[in-house]
């Protein structure tokens, strides 16, 4: 990517690129925050299950460690290798605490993402110039430090705690076996202590990295954001098509109403409003179907069709449609025109029955 494109790409990515990226397998991952969830699982086992599993294992290795000549001599295979596992399997839970702490971390980071992308061939990936990118760029430099700075550090604390140990090492010498091998154990969890301390600290620095080089890769100019909007939403033409058929849906839907409505009021051409009034609810007039022009001319269609009155009231017909919504019931202020052409609608139904 040249320095050009970065420039251009001024804006946070979008979740929809986020997860494209992630359908190809690219999400950001801390493989030193998974060594510190391992390091960290292995010494809580140790402080949970330590104090009985390492005695255990101990006084079981210490036949083998007293005497081991004569041990293998006066067993079979199948008993050593019983005597082995006696001895490794009160240890098992220090490295099955361990496996579900890097399991966790994995799924914090939304790690387990199966990509086919990431394992089809690509030149890219046996570039020469490709590789210097990423040996010499930012991502390269940040891990070339990072190791640096671990190396140091491990080493630097390596060497001082073995100084300051040296004599409790020394001393081991002189202890039975099963004790020489819990002083060992304990000089291991004291260390590891550190070290966790330390893994810890490099890998949430670590991953705030990548978490923000992940989101930097990623960002987007603002033609990409125009383009990904278009697709999203689809073509103006098509959302306008769309558009057109769900209002055509909602206008159907209403003018199946107007052939139930008592009474329509009209402006006379450019409004139309339907009202139902259900005498035995108590409640005013429900207004049903409205419209202005050829909406309008449509109910007043569907109204002579289907021998609904109609009665002109110009400013009424104005006045419900613009203050009643569909479904809802006639605003007080309404009440007298509306019960004036009720009547109205009353009397020519009437009227229809007298002739019939």
């Amino acid at each position: 990517m040249s320095q050009n494109d970065e420039g251009e790409k001024q804006y946070e990515a979008s979740q929809q690129k986020l997860d494209d990226a992630r359908k190809k397998g690219e999400i950001p991952r801390s493989t030193d925050l998974i060594t510190a969830a391992s390091f960290t699982g292995f010494l809580i086992a140790l402080f949970v299950f330590g104090p009985n599993a390492i005695p255990r294992s101990a006084a079981a290795l210490s036949i083998l460690l007293h005497s081991p000549q004569n041990f293998v001599a006066a067993t079979t295979t199948a008993s050593l290798t019983g005597a082995i596992a006696s001895s490794l399997f009160p240890l098992a839970p220090l490295f099955v605490l361990p496996v579900v702490m890097v399991i966790g971390v994995v799924f914090f980071q939304k790690g387990f993402v199966f990509a086919p992308a990431k394992l089809e061939p690509k030149l890219s990936k046996i570039s020469p110039l490709s590789n210097l990118k990423n040996k010499f760029g930012r991502s390269g430099l940040f891990e070339f430090g990072k190791s640096t700075a671990k190396l140091v550090l491990v080493s630097i604390i390596l060497g001082v705690f073995l100084a300051k140990k040296r004599a409790v090492i020394l001393s081991i010498a002189n202890l039975s076996a099963q004790q020489a091998i819990i002083g060992m154990m304990s000089l291991i969890v004291q260390f590891v202590v550190v070290v966790v301390l330390i893994s810890v600290c490099i890998g949430v620095v670590d991953y705030l990295f990548q978490y923000k080089e992940h989101h930097r890769k990623n960002m987007m100019s603002r033609k990409e954001l125009t383009d990904e909007q278009k697709n999203s939403e689809g073509d103006p033409h098509q959302k306008g098509q769309r558009r057109q058929r769900g209002q055509e849906i909602a206008l159907n839907k209403m003018m199946i109403e107007v052939p139930k409505a008592d009474v329509v009021l009209v402006n006379p051409t450019h409004f139309a409003v339907a009202l139902v009034w259900n005498k035995k609810s108590g409640g005013a007039p429900v207004c049903v179907a409205k419209g202005v022009d050829e909406v309008a001319m449509r109910i007043r269609e569907t109204a002579i069709e289907n021998g609904v009155p109609i009665h002109r009231d110009p400013p009424a017909t104005r006045a419900i449609y613009a203050t009643v919504e569909l479904g809802e019931e006639v605003h007080a202020e309404h009440y007298e025109a509306v019960a004036l052409a009720i009547r109205f609608a009353e009397s020519v139904r009437k009227k229809a029955g007298n002739l019939t």
